[in-house]
């Protein structure tokens, strides 16, 4: 993994192999077929390894199937290469300079929020919707916690579209599309979460008679 400026090798670049829903000859009922084991491959760990003081890696402990990989550094634009076979060699990445992106995650109020977690996730620009499926399955590319006055900072982006996830304690999780990274230093934005709904009710027992310590959770339907 390279500096795509100057070719310098990148030390504790992050990169990871994630399984391809199938083989890029596959028909689209193929593809379609392995849609099945979407959750599954959701629930997979991806294979990871980090650069060298020469910038090599190695993934270990491959199975037999296509994969893409993706490299990542702070400071550096993520960069990915699709449809790759473990028998390949020199798969090699040129990172170019990152984006830093700074926000807010504040309360209706304009409060800040402290401990809201941001995902982020890329924007899949194609109409290849099973491509877009196996995306929507991965892990963020980056995440962050807020800090004292609800602020984070995101070091890793690069130019380009993503959706960020929101998730804070007390609050209605906010989903904000669409997300665009600029070039060098993008700071002021802002981004509001709802506050939290209340549903309540009563456990009883077959007599109608209450049931103390009984514990409730909510699953999202649809």
């Amino acid at each position: 993994v390279y500096d795509g400026t100057n070719r310098r090798a990148i030390e504790g670049a992050m990169v990871y192999g994630y399984k391809e829903l199938g083989a890029p000859d596959d028909d689209m009922m193929e593809r379609l077929l392995r849609l099945i084991d979407i959750e599954d491959m959701a629930r997979e760990e991806p294979a990871v390894a980090t650069t060298d003081a020469e910038g090599f890696y190695q993934l270990e402990g491959l199975d037999g199937v296509y994969y893409e990989v993706v490299a990542m550094a702070p400071g550096y634009s993520p960069q990915s290469r699709a449809n790759i076979l473990p028998s390949k060699t020199k798969v090699d990445f040129r990172l170019p300079e990152g984006s830093i992106f700074k926000g807010r995650i504040v309360d209706q109020s304009g409060n800040g929020i402290t401990d809201a977690k941001v995902s982020v996730y890329p924007e899949v620009d194609t109409t290849d919707i099973i491509r877009v499926v196996a995306q929507k399955a991965r892990p963020p590319v980056a995440s962050a916690v807020t800090v004292g006055g609800g602020e984070f900072e995101l070091s890793s982006l690069g130019i380009g579209m993503y959706n960020l996830h929101v998730t804070a304690t007390g609050f209605q999780e906010g989903n904000f599309k669409k997300v665009r990274v600029h070039p060098g230093e993008n700071t002021g934005q802002e981004y509001t979460l709802l506050p939290g709904l209340v549903l309540a009710g009563q456990v009883v027992d077959e007599d109608g008679e209450p049931i103390a310590g009984a514990r409730v959770r909510p699953v999202r339907s649809g």
